[in-house]
């Protein structure tokens, strides 16, 4: 736990909604892969792929994209900066993973990376139990109509969130889940949150 305190994570993830439903009146189906990230109480993002994310996709997103969204945070948070992504195939990618031991030498999470996270733990992942469900609410509250409706509602929630939301999350949240999930031996909490 002391690592969560002492050190800065950068969580960034891929979303996809699985449970969409594509109105029947529509003659094409439509949607888009969005990355976020949270780090201490920021929110990094929206970034949508236009296209199915592959490894040279992430791996171009992780060199061109992702250091010009951690420019503007304190260089303190960057140098103590440890990243975590999910076990998506295109992450999991020999080049993708080169690229983040020669970035992150030693300080991300992943499948196969240098500090392991358990594999399908949404629990106790802050974009897995906290943003997508926060996002999902509000930009399906009036299901968009169109694919510039949906980023646009997707940028305003993420616009809207607040620096106590994604800290609440991101700190105390984590703290408490690890906590959980340690006293159930590693099986199911959320039932007890």
């Amino acid at each position: 736990m002391e690592l969560l305190i002492s050190k800065t994570i950068v969580y960034g993830q891929i979303y996809v909604n699985p449970h969409w439903a594509v109105d029947s009146r529509h003659q094409t189906v439509w949607g888009t892969n969005v990355w976020c990230g949270l780090i201490g109480g920021k929110l990094l993002g929206p970034y949508f792929y236009e296209e199915n994310l592959n490894a040279r996709r992430y791996l171009a997103f992780l060199t061109n994209v992702l250091p010009l969204m951690l420019e503007n945070l304190p260089l303190a948070t960057r140098q103590t900066l440890y990243f975590q992504h999910d076990g998506a195939p295109a992450h999991n990618a020999h080049i993708v993973r080169d690229h983040l031991n020669r970035v992150y030498e030693g300080k991300w999470f992943g499948t196969y990376g240098p500090i392991e996270w358990p594999a399908r733990s949404p629990d106790i992942t802050p974009l897995d139990f906290f943003l997508w469900g926060h996002l999902k609410t509000i930009v399906y509250a009036d299901p968009p109509v169109n694919l510039a409706e949906l980023k646009n509602k997707i940028v305003v929630a993420c616009n809207n969130l607040t620096e106590n939301q994604i800290m609440s999350a991101t700190n105390r949240g984590c703290l408490q889940r690890f906590q959980l999930c340690v006293e159930n031996h590693g099986a199911n909490f959320e039932q007890f949150i």
